[in-house]
């Protein structure tokens, strides 16, 4: 859980600046790419910046750094969303253009846009790089006692989980610099 509460948390961060700065925030579309699987499934959808909100508070309350697992990780990352402009009036749409841009089609604040553009994009390629340094193995576990017919009295399966070198560290760096904001 740890990647996804931080991925939730720069998701966060963005969407807060605009809801707070630009007017209500709607319509958020999230893809979600899961560890050690190709399937990503179908996108992460929020009708409301409040429905956000509870999911993201949600995943961020089972973040526990003693207990590190992957075996069900994945990573967000922030496709669209709209905003109902409190100034100008009107919605417009903040979408993800290529894996460098987002684009609005409306009046947005181009210091937010740029802080999309910028500080979210850098944050999150780190956190999807040392994503997938994160893998899983599987191990097979037999006992050497065997009951008649050759079986082993117990086979047990599993995974290992390998964290080598610092990435669960780093990961965990960036989750607590960002915790707070």
């Amino acid at each position: 859980m740890l990647v996804d509460g931080l991925s939730l948390k720069l998701i966060y961060i963005q969407l807060k600046e605009f809801h707070v700065g630009e007017g209500m925030v709607t319509d958020i579309v999230l893809s979600r790419e899961i560890l050690d699987s190709e399937f990503t499934g179908s996108p992460t959808r929020f009708q409301t910046y409040k429905d956000f909100e509870v999911f993201f508070n949600k995943i961020n309350n089972q973040v526990d750094f003693e207990k590190v697992n992957t075996r069900f990780m994945s990573i967000y990352c922030l496709k669209s969303f709209n905003v109902k402009n409190r100034k100008m009036g009107g919605l417009f749409n903040i979408a993800k253009e290529n894996a460098t841009k987002y684009r609005s089609n409306g009046p947005a604040a181009k210091i937010l846009i740029n802080s999309l553009n910028t500080k979210y994009i850098k944050i999150y390629d780190e956190v999807h790089r040392l994503f997938h340094l994160l893998r899983m193995d599987e191990y097979i576990l037999t006992s050497d006692v065997r009951i008649a017919g050759d079986i082993d009295e117990y086979i047990e399966y599993g995974y290992i989980e390998r964290y080598f070198g610092d990435t669960v560290d780093k990961l965990k760096k960036l989750y607590r610099k960002y915790k707070n904001q």
